[in-house]
């Protein structure tokens, strides 16, 4: 579910746009209402929301001021403006600030559901862009750890400068070059059978009783052959 924050000052048109949408239906959870951009912004700058929807003139802040400090601060968040008014000035201002769509009152119920169901799929498509991307990241970030350590016990990591490069690409700042790194080689543990079917591997069950053991220590699990794996503790 997406988070969505309305921001209108007319209380009437703010209640039935939280109460009379189905946002539920189109994906979205309003998270917070609004009568002026500063409560807003403030809101948002603590809040991250996946879509905000905002009338234009507000008192204190407009929301023309409102998505331009959201543009200016970097906060990531789909606009949709809803306004009474379709001057070419305002639109522009819109473009400027990348904003996803621009209603003008007294606007159709439909449209405004179509104009987030369309909100959703694009939110929708870059999670899972986000959710690849990171699991690409994971992947070479395992590749990297285990080519590391072969290195490093074969001695091919032969310079602290080489060293820490390593450490870093790894996220592993807190270990001290100092630190001092032992191998271990486990064969054989106990009966994996079934492991797989249980959603775990054996290396997840190696991985989860080493964290409950590791007593302050980092340890890395390289990949093995059948029941064999080698062990790096830091």
């Amino acid at each position: 579910m997406f988070k969505l924050v309305i921001v209108e000052d007319e209380d009437n048109i703010r209640h039935s746009l939280e109460c009379y949408i189905p946002w539920e239906q189109l994906g979205f959870r309003v998270v917070g209402t609004f009568s002026d951009g500063t409560d807003a912004l403030a809101y948002l700058k603590e809040n991250p929301c996946d879509a905000v929807l905002t009338d234009l003139l507000m008192s204190r802040m407009s929301g023309l001021e409102l998505i331009r400090n959201l543009y200016e601060l970097q906060i990531q968040t789909k606009v949709v403006i809803l306004s009474g008014h379709s001057d070419f000035a305002y639109a522009q201002q819109a473009i400027k600030y990348n904003v996803a769509h621009y209603l003008v009152k007294p606007v159709d119920e439909d449209e405004l559901i179509n104009v987030f169901k369309s909100l959703r799929d694009q939110l929708v498509e870059q999670q899972e862009e986000r959710d690849a991307a990171q699991s690409q990241t994971r992947d070479l970030k395992q590749i990297l750890q285990k080519s590391f350590f072969r290195d490093l016990l074969s001695g091919h990591v032969t310079s602290e400068n080489e060293l820490n490069v390593y450490i870093n690409l790894l996220g592993q700042d807190n270990i001290q070059n100092t630190c001092p790194l032992y191998a271990y080689e486990v064969r054989a543990i106990g009966d994996l059978s079934g492991v797989e079917s249980d959603g775990l591997s054996a290396e997840d069950i190696i991985q989860q009783h080493l964290a409950a053991q590791s007593d302050g220590c980092h340890n890395f699990l390289l990949e093995g052959r059948g029941n064999h794996w080698r062990i790096i503790f830091v």
